[in-house]
């Protein structure tokens, strides 16, 4: 498993399984100017490799998280690219997203004994969602 910390780049020219490219997700502040969460954010998951986000507590991991599957309040503004096997996510009806979350794209919470059954072993669980 490599860790990428928020921020980190990813190279230009290699195709990957998930490619975010120059996101930015910000919400609307009660200055004049909108609180910018994620700001440039580069990363790149190949197949068959796993990442871990790693980051302090408010940093964006979950906003990350809810990007990529198109779970932002409708408040957020969202610049960018997010392309899941070339298939660009930012933009795309919720019908579409809808198809993507669960059966190909899932996200497990930093409480994961919530989401997965302590009766079974972590490896079934997720084989069992792949099947």
């Amino acid at each position: 498993m490599r860790s990428i910390s928020l921020g980190a780049s990813s190279s230009d020219d290699a195709p990957g399984l998930l490619r975010i490219c120059r996101l930015n997700v910000s919400y609307a502040a009660r200055g004049p100017s909108p609180a910018t969460v994620l700001r440039q954010l580069d990363l790149e998951i190949g197949a068959r490799e796993v990442v871990g986000i790693l980051g302090e507590s408010g940093c964006g991991k979950s906003t990350l998280a809810r990007s990529i599957l198109g779970l932002l309040p409708h408040d957020a503004r969202v610049d960018g690219s997010v392309r899941f096997r070339n298939e660009e996510l930012l933009g795309l009806p919720q019908k579409q997203l809808r198809r993507i979350r669960g059966a190909r794209i899932s996200l497990i919470h930093q409480e994961p004994g919530l989401a997965l059954s302590p009766v079974m072993r972590v490896g079934d669980q997720i084989a069992e969602l792949m099947l």
